[in-house]
């Protein structure tokens, strides 16, 4: 375990060491700034969440298999758990079979805000591939890379804003003892960013810039079962920070440099029931966002609330479709927030050798 605390450190102090708000303005061209401003914030949010949210939930269910192994029970139930089946099933941890496994997953989120002065919709794109082994019946470590994309239109300025990028990402999961489990996962981004806006007199106005991001994040997992009922809980946090170039737009307007910080507490869990090869379950996720940069738009416009916390509902499936494949689909909501709502699809598939 000792192996996990720099990064959990670093998780920690980026909580203390970051304000809870940071305000990203233009003093030269505020209310623009706000088409920039908001949806960049939007796109770090929903890609930083898919990314840390996915290699969360892969290698907590990785290393999940294993700790359910330890408490006995439903074995097919253990082979769905999650999605995947990492330590196997039914096969010796010391034979070297079952020790490394691949695996791929995509999610769509599609994004609104309803706010008139930073009025915002448009769809975010992800997909992960990672490879992982299992060095011992307790520790599993792997990489994995991403990509995204984000078309979101800008409605209070006719305008868009699409981006893309990739990640490269290490994540690590250990089996603490039969109920409980950690997962740990760090990464780098970079990202291009492409605009477009509508100014006061019609014109087209386009611009662009490159950014830099990484993130850090790490949870505890526990499980237990009843029967063939399943709960797992999760308590994590990650911290994404994003620092995007200066630019100057096709009309001279100059847009200075600025940093996008998204710090969040998750709290959740889901209940799953047994039905052999298949497992349906229900979800549930409360979101706290502890640092967050703020958004502010010109004078006279309505103010973003800047709300710290939504609550994400959902379900999915669950699937083994023999004792080395599994896989599963999702779909869940985020409510609660002022003016803002998404929703997000995703699928994963996971092989193991």
């Amino acid at each position: 375990m000792m192996r996990f605390t720099p990064v959990l450190a670093v998780a920690v102090a980026a909580i203390f060491a970051q304000p809870a708000f940071a305000t990203t303005t233009n003093p030269t061209n505020t209310a623009d700034q706000a088409s920039t401003g908001a949806t960049s914030t939007a796109i770090v949010q929903t890609t930083s969440t898919a990314t840390t949210g996915t290699l969360g939930t892969r290698v907590g269910s990785f290393v999940a298999v294993e700790a359910m192994n330890r408490q006995g029970g439903n074995t097919e139930m253990v082979a769905a758990l999650h999605d995947e089946m990492a330590f196997g099933t039914g096969m010796s941890a010391g034979g070297g079979d079952g020790r490394l496994g691949v695996w791929v997953s995509g999610g769509w989120t599609g994004v609104e805000d309803d706010l008139v002065s930073t009025a915002y919709d448009g769809d975010v794109f992800s997909m992960l591939f990672g490879g992982d082994y299992q060095f011992n019946d307790r520790f599993l470590g792997g990489v994995a890379i991403g990509y995204e994309s984000a078309d979101i239109d800008t409605t209070f300025n006719t305008g868009n804003v699409s981006s893309n990028g990739w990640t490269i990402a290490p994540y690590a999961g250990y089996v603490l003892n039969r109920y409980f489990t950690m997962d740990v996962s760090a990464g780098y981004s970079f990202v291009d960013y492409d605009l477009m806006r509508t100014n006061a007199a019609g014109t087209t106005v386009t611009g662009g810039f490159e950014s830099n991001r990484w993130f850090v994040a790490g949870a505890v997992n526990g499980y237990y079962s009843v029967n063939k009922i399943l709960l797992t809980g999760r308590l994590g946090y990650s911290y994404t920070r994003e620092s995007q170039d200066g630019f100057t737009e096709s009309d001279t307007t100059i847009n200075s440099s600025r940093d996008v910080t998204v710090g969040s507490i998750r709290v959740g869990g889901t209940m799953g029931y047994d039905l052999g090869k298949v497992q349906p379950y229900l979800t549930t996720t409360y979101v706290y966002d502890a640092q967050l940069t703020k958004v502010a738009v010109g004078a006279g416009q309505a103010q973003p609330a800047n709300d710290r916390s939504g609550i994400d509902f959902g379900g999915g499936l669950r699937f083994a479709l023999s004792d080395r494949v599994t896989g599963g689909i999702e779909g869940t909501t985020h409510l609660a927030r002022d003016n803002f709502d998404s929703t997000s699809v995703s699928g994963n598939l996971r092989i193991k050798f």
